[in-house]
């Protein structure tokens, strides 16, 4: 009688043993996937970005001055006066404010487009700030956009980098100065790296 009990509790063991493997071997399975997406997803928001530098170089030729991004970060921001955005939609042709502009986009990292309040119709929004014609992006992604660049990049030890953003990738630069808190900071270049958190 000792004895068969010893044989079914090995038994019981064993059968339990060969359950536990196949969950393990599926656990295994669902962590590879996982990154393998998060691997799409990084290709996608490069791909996105370099769309979007693509647009932001094809503004630069309709821009009716050439903007020294040097002297724009430096600008006292007492003096600076703001730009006012309105966005037409090209498919209806209604005339759009900023808050219609910024309820339009969509709450995706990798859509820049937004809808028209009237006809619902998708477009890339430009605004202009000093002549400068730029891609706008709502708050996140700008920051996803600096972040994406900022990751790509090795820095060295106290380097300027809103002004290598600057250089790199300005229309990340119009956004964040867009959406800063302008009335605490001194100058853009100040009001941008505190929005970004550099």
């Amino acid at each position: 009688m000792f004895c068969k009990s010893v044989s079914t509790t090995t038994t019981k063991r064993r059968a339990v043993a060969v359950k536990a493997k196949p969950k393990k071997r599926v656990v295994a399975v669902k962590e590879k996937k996982k990154d393998v997406s998060l691997k799409i997803d990084k290709q996608s928001r490069i791909n996105f970005a370099k769309q979007l530098h693509e647009q932001q170089e094809a503004l630069k030729s309709i821009s009716t001055v050439l903007l020294n991004m040097g002297q724009f970060l430096d600008s006292n921001l007492e003096e600076e006066k703001e730009d006012k955005i309105f966005v037409r939609c090209p498919s209806c042709h209604y005339q759009m404010n900023e808050s219609q502009v910024m309820e339009g986009f969509a709450n995706n990292v990798l859509d820049h487009k937004t809808t028209c309040t009237q006809c619902n119709h998708k477009f890339t929004t430009i605004a202009r700030i000093h002549h400068q014609y730029y891609v706008w992006l709502c708050p996140e992604q700008t920051k996803d956009q600096f972040e994406l660049w900022k990751s790509q990049k090795v820095f060295k030890e106290n380097e300027d980098i809103v002004s290598m953003l600057t250089t790199d990738r300005p229309e990340i630069v119009f956004n964040a100065y867009k959406y800063s808190a302008k009335d605490n900071f001194k100058t853009v270049k100040d009001a941008v790296e505190n929005w970004l958190q550099v």
